[in-house]
């Protein structure tokens, strides 16, 4: 399975590519998307499609400050669930 990678999106734009069928895994990079936290919060508890959310900083080719979520967001308060896979 190839992860689809998602940035510089809109909610709706992600919403649309979510349903298409051949999305299998998507890597959202909230650094370069504007979504609020309720959005994050909504596209990580109601998808079946498998997520991985990605926060890189300036210096690892992000747009997040360093040690800091876009906006100086708290991106594991957003995913009110938590992951539902783990690696290790």
């Amino acid at each position: 399975m190839i992860a689809t990678v998602i940035q510089g999106k809109t909610y709706a734009e992600i919403l649309s590519l979510l349903d298409d069928p051949w999305v299998e895994l998507a890597e959202i990079r909230l650094d370069l998307c504007p979504l609020s936290d309720a959005e994050i919060e909504d596209l990580f508890s109601n998808t079946d499609t498998p997520l991985i959310a990605t926060c890189r900083a300036d210096w690892g080719g992000g747009d997040a400050a360093e040690g800091a979520a876009p906006e100086g967001r708290n991106t594991r308060g957003s995913v009110a669930g938590g992951p539902s896979r783990r690696d290790g």
